[in-house]
C-alpha cells in the first residue's frame, strides 16, 4: 500500500514539475522577445500581425510592428 501512494505521489510531482517547465520556457521566451513555443493561439489582432496565445495556465500577448518584429510581449497569469 505504501509503494502504491509513492508512486502515485511521484506521478504528480512529475506532471507539476513538467507544467512548471513549460511556463517557464514559454516566459522566458516572451522576455527575450521571441515566440512561445507552448501556447496556442487564441486571438489575432489586425494590427500588423500581433496575437494573443494562451498556455494552460498563462497568456501571452504578442505586439508586432508592421515590419513583422516583435516589439513588446506582456506576460500574465490567469
Amino acid at each position: 500500500m505504501k509503494t502504491y501512494i509513492k508512486g502515485i505521489i511521484l506521478v504528480i510531482t512529475i506532471s507539476l514539475g513538467i507544467l512548471l517547465m513549460i511556463g517557464v520556457v514559454d516566459f522566458t521566451l516572451s522576455k527575450t522577445k521571441k515566440e512561445p513555443i507552448f501556447c496556442k493561439k487564441t486571438d489575432m489582432v489586425w494590427d500588423g500581425g500581433s496575437y494573443i496565445c494562451s498556455g494552460l495556465y498563462y497568456k501571452i500577448d504578442v505586439h508586432k510592428n508592421i515590419a513583422g518584429s516583435i516589439e513588446k510581449e506582456e506576460f500574465r497569469l490567469f
